[in-house]
């Protein structure tokens, strides 16, 4: 019952989450005069090592590693599809 109610809700909070997310960025664009800044292919790869690497170390110490490799193939399906 519990599930079902909350599935019910879902869709409500992921909007909400997203116009909070819409409003606190453009506050931050406007009073704090925040841009946005283009990472270089370069600057992208030695960022996606890095968090490559702190996975590696928290693979069966934060979290499964079973759950990790899940989560590695479901992002490279979704980012092959979009």
């Amino acid at each position: 019952m519990l599930i079902y109610e909350v599935s019910q809700l879902e869709t409500r909070w992921k909007k909400e989450v997203r116009e909070f997310d819409e409003k606190s960025l453009k506050a931050f664009q406007v009073k704090c005069g925040m841009k946005a800044v283009p990472l270089s292919a370069e600057d992208q790869k030695t960022i996606e090592q890095a968090a490559a690497r702190v996975s590696e170390k928290l693979a069966d110490k934060a979290y499964p590693r079973a759950l990790m490799v899940d989560i590695q193939k479901a992002l490279a399906a979704y980012r092959s599809k979009h």
